[in-house]
């Protein structure tokens, strides 16, 4: 939920239409961090002053040119747990959409098999599973 609220505050603000929210790096304060204000050539401030009217949002760093390290409330993910628990078959369904490629398992005829083989099996059915569910089109 908090996602969809950021995105869309920003969207707003900036006129982009495809906004990118990641993670910060483990050095640096915040829970997302995006570059929507230098992709999109406003200030940096004009977004942060636009996202700080959000209830979930606790603080933000301005870092570099143009990225915003965005700090949520502890309520945002009280809020997102509460989401999750009441309709967990629900909760990430549907959200995304694209294809997909996973290239998983591939045993080496001229050589034995190993754990990788069956790890790397494991891993990628399971990444496989969650990309369906989040909407996309996946082959493996």
């Amino acid at each position: 939920m908090y996602e969809i609220e950021i995105k869309t505050k920003t969207e707003e603000i900036t006129g982009l239409k495809d906004i990118k929210l990641s993670s910060p790096p483990p050095s640096m304060k915040g829970d997302i961090s995006t570059n929507a204000a230098m992709v999109a050539g406003i200030s940096p401030e004009k977004l942060a002053e636009g996202l700080k009217e959000l209830d979930i949002v606790k603080e933000i760093d301005i870092v570099g040119p143009g990225f915003l390290n965005i700090t949520l409330t502890d309520q945002a993910f009280i809020d997102e747990l509460k989401e999750i628990v009441s309709d967990p078959s629900k909760y990430g369904k549907g959200m995304k959409s694209g294809k997909v490629i996973f290239e998983m398992v591939s045993s080496n005829p001229t050589g034995p098999l190993h754990i990788g083989h069956g790890r790397g099996g494991a891993i990628g059915d399971s990444l496989s599973r969650i990309y369906e569910r989040m909407g996309y089109d996946v082959s493996r």
